[in-house]
């Protein structure tokens, strides 16, 4: 067994994938991402960058993948990964429609904050970080690939370029974006 998410034992990566696949927009995930900061009515959207690989190298951190990794030492979340992923929750819950009570809200967001100044959150390029800035689940750390309805695709689409319109990121200048953002009408810059 790799671990026990929502009741459910996943003993490969491809049940967790599909584990995780179904835990992202979900209606466990709001309520446990409203309960965390003390909201009443995120409903999923938007979605912070970087949720997916945050959320999955956590999971990495339980008991139990620790004991079934024991010989190997999944990689730190890149510190610049952590850091983007704070500051989209530290935008979307002062929004007092979505989380009237924001000091609770800003507690957690500091809490996590915190947590990008340690393992396994403050990795570095030089060590061979886990950045998401083009990989299967998140492109520039934006959910692609796994959402659930075509409209929230097509949105976070239109998030990356946008984000990619002002962004001197490397990861704009993947395929995928080019492509996307060229089909989508948006100017990149690239």
């Amino acid at each position: 067994m790799l671990v026990t998410i929502g009741g459910r034992h996943v003993s490969s990566a491809s049940e967790l994938d599909s584990v995780m696949d179904a835990y992202f927009d979900s209606p466990e995930e709001q309520r446990y991402i409203n309960s965390f900061f003390g909201c009443q009515k995120w409903s999923g959207s938007p979605a912070p960058r970087f949720r997916i690989v945050y959320t999955c190298r956590s999971i990495l951190e339980s008991h139990e993948a620790v004991t079934c990794n024991r010989h190997h030492k999944p990689p730190a979340l890149c510190g610049s990964a952590c850091d983007a992923y704070v500051d989209e929750w530290a935008v979307l819950t002062k929004n007092v429609s979505m989380c009237s009570n924001t000091t609770i809200a800003e507690l957690r967001r500091t809490n996590l904050a915190d947590s990008c100044s340690a393992w396994p959150y403050n990795g570095t390029e030089a060590d061979g970080c886990i950045s998401s800035t083009q990989s299967g689940a998140e492109i520039c750390g934006f959910p692609i690939g796994q959402m659930s309805t075509e409209s929230a695709l097509v949105h976070d689409v239109r998030r990356v370029c946008d984000f990619c319109k002002s962004a001197n990121d490397r990861c704009c200048r993947g395929s995928f974006v080019a492509g996307k953002c060229k089909k989508n009408g948006a100017q990149k810059h690239m």
